[in-house]
């Protein structure tokens, strides 16, 4: 996930049943605990972005265990996450946070995402996982737990989306494109792949979410 010097080394774990497997043996709970609140079965706090899903439903989740267990074992133990001088350095003066301090966990889940179409609550509901990056108001700025290299995350709320029009958000999941021609930057390039397979009616929804949220002062 992350892989620079400066920054640290923070490899993706292994999801599968085979050894060196980090949910071997994992309960209901335990799934619950690490997805939507951030915290290992043994308590501590973990680095799982999991501010995105915190509004993640119990049928959406159990869909997710099924399918990772439906997965052939994987034999492969991964390294141990470490950071570098400047990783260090934000997690000290608070500028690293983890998912497990921005959670209210008291917050309750609900047992099935709503109804699937162009609605501006089916965009919510997707939307959710714009949060870790854009924040809750999705009105963009420094991103609090990213690669300094990052810039600041883009402002989506009509302040910062201006005259955008849906075809225009379209080419912007799909081709990675601006309406002035330019390119998006990391992170949001990397999301692209899987930005390009959401259906029309998912972009709908997400569009029609975005176009409902109060303006926010542009902090980019």
């Amino acid at each position: 996930m992350i892989d620079a010097p400066a920054m640290g080394r923070i490899l993706g774990p292994n999801l599968t049943t085979g050894n060196g497997s980090v949910t071997a043996g994992f309960s209901p709970a335990d799934w619950d605990r690490i997805v939507r609140h951030g915290i290992k079965r043994d308590g501590k706090p973990a680095l799982m972005p999991s501010q995105d899903f915190r509004g993640m439903s119990d049928r959406e989740l159990a869909d997710i265990v099924v399918f990772l267990r439906a997965q052939p074992a994987v034999d492969r133990r991964m390294p141990a996450p470490t950071l570098g001088p400047v990783g260090k350095m934000l997690v000290a003066t608070g500028k690293f946070i983890l998912s497990a301090d921005l959670i209210q966990h008291d917050s309750p889940h609900p047992s099935t995402p709503p109804e699937t179409g162009p609605t501006v609550e089916f965009g919510r509901h997707l939307a959710a996982t714009c949060v870790g990056c854009h924040g809750d108001n999705l009105g963009g700025g420094p991103i609090v737990a990213g690669d300094p290299s990052w810039p600041p995350a883009a402002n989506l709320t009509l302040a910062g989306l201006g005259d955008w029009t849906f075809d225009q958000f379209v080419t912007a999941m799909r081709e990675g494109k601006r309406p002035d021609g330019t390119h998006l930057r990391n992170p949001m390039a990397e999301l692209l792949p899987y930005a390009q397979r959401m259906t029309e009616t998912e972009l709908q929804a997400l569009w029609s979410y975005l176009r409902s949220v109060p303006p926010v002062e542009d902090r980019e």
